[in-house]
């Protein structure tokens, strides 16, 4: 715990979450700011976010002493999936919906920007919102579609590979058994 999060020595504490770094998006600031959500952030990067090792390692610890957490994460992933089931378990916390004019209204600045004023870090209120759900298959398809126009290969855009990973598709509970069966066979994916 910091001061910041210390109601003993500060009146106005705030609570701690655990932050992406600031290299990765995140409307924290922006949502806990216009939500009146009282956490702050206090780790070592710009944004006060935390390096990916560093955010296993903290979920980790939390799960093994039995310490109350708050972060950001996403569900298919094998931190979240080794904490099914436990005590430490992660629960998704819904703020409200995200609409294409919240996701438009998102703030927009570097968020490794030390000098970032905090009218830049919390935006216009109408952009604190939830996340907008993106399909895995949808990013894929996307960014392989555009490597095939850029790629001047003739025998490249000729490959079925665009048609195979078009017509792929994984559920996230398919997702979950996977990364399951990896952990029961011993397989860490966070090294």
């Amino acid at each position: 715990a910091t001061d910041e999060n210390n109601c003993t020595k500060n009146e106005n504490c705030t609570g701690f979450f655990m932050d992406f770094p600031c290299t990765w998006r995140s409307y924290f600031k922006q949502q806990a700011y216009h939500l009146g959500i009282a956490l702050e952030s206090n780790g070592n990067d710009a944004s006060g976010g935390y390096a990916y090792k560093d955010m296993v390692d903290i979920w980790k610890a939390a799960d093994a002493t039995g310490s109350d957490l708050i972060g950001q994460w996403w569900a298919t992933e094998t931190t979240y999936v080794s904490l099914l089931g436990t005590e430490s378990e992660l629960i998704k916390i819904t703020l409200p919906v995200a609409t294409e004019s919240c996701i438009e209204a998102r703030a927009s600045y570097d968020r490794c920007d030390e000098n970032a004023t905090p009218s830049e870090e919390h935006g216009a209120k109408e952009g604190a919102c939830g996340e907008k759900p993106i399909g895995l298959r949808n990013v894929v398809v996307g960014n392989l579609q555009t490597n095939i126009e850029q790629n001047k290969n003739l025998e490249a855009a000729m490959s079925p590979a665009y048609d195979f990973v078009n017509n792929f598709d994984l559920t996230e509970l398919q997702i979950y058994q996977l990364l399951e069966g990896g952990q029961r066979r011993g397989i860490d994916s966070n090294k």
